[in-house]
């Protein structure tokens, strides 16, 4: 369901940006870091298409804490597609459960 219903973007092992993510038809959108997340800050990159070149998000950023939810913050909510950027390198591949809603 593009831009609505839960979802999940994953950061691999050794990695520190996400999958992309659709929030297409998205009004509000959130996620939900598992107990196991490594970094303390999360920044965004925004792209208008799925496969296109994702460009870091210059005002976004958030102080983030392990098996915590926050809100997409309404500067990115501006695009269609983002990844989310971990400010470490994750020990092991995770899984962040994305919330949207029309």
């Amino acid at each position: 369901m593009a831009g609505g219903g839960n979802t999940s973007a994953t950061i691999t092992s050794s990695g520190t940006k996400s999958t992309a993510i659709d929030l297409t038809n998205a009004t509000l959108a959130g996620y939900i870091l598992p107990a196991a997340f490594t970094g303390t800050g999360m920044t965004f990159e925004v792209c208008d298409t799925a496969t296109g070149t994702f460009t870091p998000h210059a005002a976004a950023s958030v102080t983030v804490a392990q098996g915590k939810a926050y809100a997409f913050p309404a500067e990115v909510m501006a695009f269609p597609w983002v990844k989310l950027v971990s400010g470490s390198t994750e020990a092991a591949a995770r899984a962040i459960v994305i919330v949207r809603k029309r």
